[in-house]
Formats: C-alpha cells, structure tokens, sequence
C-alpha cells in the first residue's frame, strides 16, 4: 500500500480524443456534449476522496444519456485500445507506480490499470484519470468483489491516502516445522477511526496476509544460510540484533514492507534466534 503521484491528464482531454476517433459520431457528440459534466463529476470525485467521502458517490446506471455499456466500450475500445491516440496516457498511468510495482499490495508488478470505483456501478469515471490505478492482475480481480456503499467499504486509493507515516503491518512467527509467518494490520490506535479502518479492509479485501505470507516462507529459506553463520560466530543476541537491523533498513524507503515486518518478527521471537531457525530445514 503505497502513495503515488496523481496523474498529469483529466478526463476532458481523454473524452476530446476518444470522441475524434471513434467511428459512431452519434456517441462521439454525445461525449462532447456531456464533457462539462465530466469535469464537474472528476472535480467532487477529487474532494470526496480527499476527505475520505467517497461512499458519498450514488452509483448510477447512466451519465447524461450515456449509458454504463457504452461507456465500458470507450474505456476498452477506445482509451486503452494498444494503438489508439489514447494509449499513451493508458502507459502513462501505469508508470506513475514506482518500479513497475502494484501500489496496492506493493509486491506484484503492473500489468493493467485498476477502477477504484468500478465502471461497471460508476460509469461516469469509467475514464477518468484519477479513478484509474496502476494495478496488478490479481489486485485488479480482487476489486471485482468490492462494492463502496458505506465508510467502512473503502480501500487504500494510492492518490488520495497516506498509510506509511506510521508503522501498520504487524508480523508473528509460527513456532512450527518448518517456521511460518504470518502477518496482520495493526494500525496504531491514535489514527482515526476511518484511516484505521481502511487500512484494516484494503489488508482483508486485497488478501495481503496470504500473500505476505507466503512471500516469506521463501524469504525463510533464503536467510537460513545467513543466519546459521550467525549462530557460528555469536550468539541469540547477535542473531537478534542482525535481523533487528535488517528490519531497519527495509524501512527506509517504505515503512510497511512485508519484509521489514518479516525481519522485526524474526528478530522478536526468541524461539528462532535461539535455534527455531534450524528448523528452516528440518
């Protein structure tokens, strides 16, 4: 879960082209016409999100005329068509995620660009630059499920929120044959009650423990090597206070990682440090 820049285009200049370029010239006026409209709708989108409103949105079926099946063809057909005059600003978004890397669960790479409010419920953003997010395929498919009616439905939107000011993600080892890690958001309880909230829903809807997890398991596997040359030249706290500072400096960039939770865990369990590790290859 990680912020990124908002992106440099608005929906205007995106209806402008499509409009030029599709051949049904009934539709194409009819997106000309309702361009206003648009900008009016990209505009509260704009502050709903910032102040964490956007459940204030009705879902709707139409936009001045235009239904939801014909703007679900111009996103797809025209806007993110490979080759239309559009495309560009299609990639653009995409490369607004830092190293090619999904903001949503800030592990998979990009492939294809997400409707944080989906254009199948709010077609009047079907377009729209700032509803678009860089996504993975697996988080894009997770988000099939969502439905914002009510504040606690929100997710993490990568535009509008920041959740890594403070430490959130949480990890815990599992004292079994071979160690599992398991991870959990725990947000610190000063937060609000809806920046808390949010973070604890995008973790469940996302599926980010699963993920993280088993990430991990093959992180296990990697450090064991490191970690019994540990043992040979020290002791337990040698051991802790190497993956203490391993934790530290998989934050310095981004504060939840699951590595980072990965290695403040490893470097808290008593039970690893003091031989638990061994078991990595039991």
């Amino acid at each position: 879960m990680r912020k990124i820049d908002l992106p440099t285009s608005d929906v205007s200049r995106i209806l402008i082209a499509c409009a030029e370029n599709i051949e049904n010239r009934e539709l194409a006026n009819r997106l000309l016409t309702a361009q206003l409209h648009f900008s009016q709708q990209e505009r509260e989108y704009g502050l709903q999100a910032q102040n964490n409103g956007l459940y204030n949105l009705p879902a709707h079926s139409h936009t001045q005329g235009i239904t939801q099946q014909e703007m679900s063809w111009l996103y797809t057909k025209s806007f993110a068509r490979k080759g239309s005059p559009t495309r560009p600003i299609y990639d653009a978004i995409k490369a607004l995620a830092p190293g090619e890397i999904c903001p949503l669960c800030n592990q998979r790479v990009v492939r294809t660009l997400d409707h944080h409010l989906s254009k199948q419920d709010y077609p009047a953003f079907a377009v729209t630059p700032i509803n678009l997010v860089p996504s993975c395929r697996d988080c894009n498919s997770d988000t099939l499920v969502r439905a914002i009616r009510v504040a606690d439905d929100q997710t993490f939107h990568p535009y509008f929120d920041n959740v890594d000011d403070e430490i959130w993600l949480h990890g815990g080892v599992e004292q079994i044959s071979p160690p599992v890690v398991h991870f959990e958001a725990r947000p610190p309880a000063h937060w609000d009650v809806g920046k808390r909230t949010k973070v604890e829903h995008h973790f469940r809807t996302f599926k980010l423990g699963a993920l993280y997890s088993a990430h991990a398991g093959s992180e296990l596997q990697n450090v064991y090597g490191d970690v019994e040359l540990m043992a040979r030249s020290g002791d337990a706290q040698t051991i802790r206070d190497e993956l203490a500072q391993r934790a530290h400096t998989r934050r310095r960039v981004v504060f939840n990682t699951w590595q980072a939770a990965m290695y403040t865990a490893l470097s808290e369990s008593d039970w690893f440090c003091r031989g638990g590790f061994r078991e990595i290859v039991s």
